[in-house]
């Protein structure tokens, strides 16, 4: 049951980290497309990957 538990808060804050990212690489987009001068950055991350 520890080990179901431990997968779980794992699961939980990495999908955190990745809900995140997807709201700053949105936040940039969105930046980007109100100025075109400026480029939204590739954060390079959007992988969730949940394998050890």
């Amino acid at each position: 049951m520890n080990q179901r538990r431990d997968n779980l808060t794992l699961i939980s804050s990495r999908l955190q980290l990745w809900i995140e990212e997807q709201h700053e690489v949105l936040a940039l987009t969105t930046r980007s497309r109100i100025n075109p001068g400026r480029q939204a950055v590739d954060q390079g991350g959007g992988k969730l990957t949940l394998t050890q």
